[in-house]
């Protein structure tokens, strides 16, 4: 019952309701107070993104040096495809399944001004842009997978982990108020049911096209046999009823490990590939995250963004992908300076896409589990074209 009410997901449901609720009763100075806190909340992350963005993705790139340089080297460009090409589906399935749901939104839903502005702002210096930083990361990642320097691949490492304890103890804890600060402000100036209802639907579309394309990436990994998928399929069920309540992918590696081994009759290889696919192959997140972007842009601007607009997104979106699994919103929470440098979005609709993110972390981790199973089916089979018994050893599973 105690990790039921610690639920971070249950708790910005919460948050949300209590936003919808308290909007009719409260005043706008109160609804200044709790937008001014969000809004505190909102510069400090700001302000500290550039760093997170460097030392997730340098030490993530980084560690790829300890294992295996050619089956890593196959295993990312695997993952590459695999999160690219689920983002192109989610692109052209998504907008299909969004003007059926959204079309009594199509205009953008109308802000209604209602003149409320944060009591005060720290007005912090922007040292140096998120994107920067993510360039200048990927640089020093890939030098240190080639040339070993200890110093910087300990101070990377101690970062990253400064920076995880950060948000864990610090960061999460308070997501809830970030919520319902901007929830309550916009309450005041969208039509509330329209919100809800439109993203209800978007919600369970996400979910939908998860297991949708789940079972294309099974029925891919076993040649087009849908004997050989639904037999993969179920026994990688349980590993994805796991995830969903773990909401961990990190958690979840003794069921996973068990459920690829199983699969593929190759252990060692399923003790190698797993733990390192939980880390990089996000195929739930790379689902969901986009989904909820094009949805809140058609809902609060009537518009999508074009192919090659989205391309640049889905590309940033594959390359964040390889440092933040296992760490609870750390997808979204890199992924919020390109939707607002890229896609232009406002503080009301990164808390949307925020919130959004967090509810539907259960299934989005164990889509990401459960396709990392497909993955290794995959991988598999690719790597006993050229042995007779499939790859023999990969080194020792990474466990966390």
């Amino acid at each position: 019952m105690k990790k039921i009410v610690h639920s971070l997901p249950l708790q910005l449901l919460c948050a949300i309701i209590a936003a919808f609720l308290l909007n009719m009763v409260v005043c706008d100075q109160t609804v200044r107070l709790f937008f001014t806190a969000s809004s505190l909340i909102k510069e400090v992350l700001e302000f500290c993104l550039p760093g997170i963005v460097f030392f997730f993705v340098a030490s993530g790139i980084a560690s790829f040096a300890k294992n295996s340089l050619a089956m890593v080297l196959l295993l990312l460009s695997l993952v590459t495809v695999s999160n690219a090409v689920t983002s192109l589906y989610t692109y052209g399935f998504g907008l299909a399944a969004l003007r059926l749901i959204s079309h009594d939104h199509s205009g953008g839903f109308a802000l209604q001004a209602s003149g409320l502005s944060p009591f005060y702002t720290l007005n912090l210096p922007s040292l140096v842009r998120s994107d920067q930083a993510m360039i200048v990361a990927l640089i020093l990642g890939s030098l240190l997978t080639l040339i070993s320097v200890p110093f910087l691949s300990r101070w990377l490492a101690v970062g990253k982990r400064c920076i995880e304890q950060g948000l864990s103890l610090v960061f999460i804890p308070i997501l809830p108020l970030y919520v319902f600060g901007f929830f309550l402000k916009m309450m005041r100036e969208l039509p509330v049911a329209q919100l809800f209802s439109a993203y209800g639907a978007v919600f369970v579309l996400a979910v939908v096209m998860q297991v949708i394309w789940l079972f294309v990436a099974y029925m891919v990994a076993n040649a087009g046999s849908l004997k050989k998928t639904m037999e993969s399929w179920m026994t990688a069920l349980p590993s994805y009823l796991t995830a969903l309540g773990t909401m961990s992918s990190v958690a979840t590696l003794p069921v996973s490990v068990v459920c690829a081994e199983k699969n593929t009759n190759n252990r060692s290889l399923s003790q190698f590939a797993m733990p390192i696919l939980a880390n990089i192959h996000l195929m739930g997140d790379a689902v969901c995250t986009p989904l909820f972007a094009l949805a809140t842009m058609k809902l609060f601007f009537g518009i999508v963004p074009p192919l090659e607009t989205y391309l640049i997104f889905a590309g940033f979106l594959c390359l964040n992908m390889l440092a933040v699994s296992g760490i609870p919103g750390g997808g979204i929470i890199v992924m919020l300076p390109l939707l607002k440098s890229l896609f232009g979005f406002t503080p009301e609709m990164l808390s949307v896409m925020t919130a959004l993110y967090l509810l539907q972390d259960g299934f989005g981790t164990a889509a990401n589990v459960m396709g990392d199973g497909a993955l290794v089916i995959a991988l598999d089979r690719f790597t006993s074209m050229f042995t007779k018994k499939g790859a023999a050893s990969y080194g020792p599973a990474r466990r966390k």
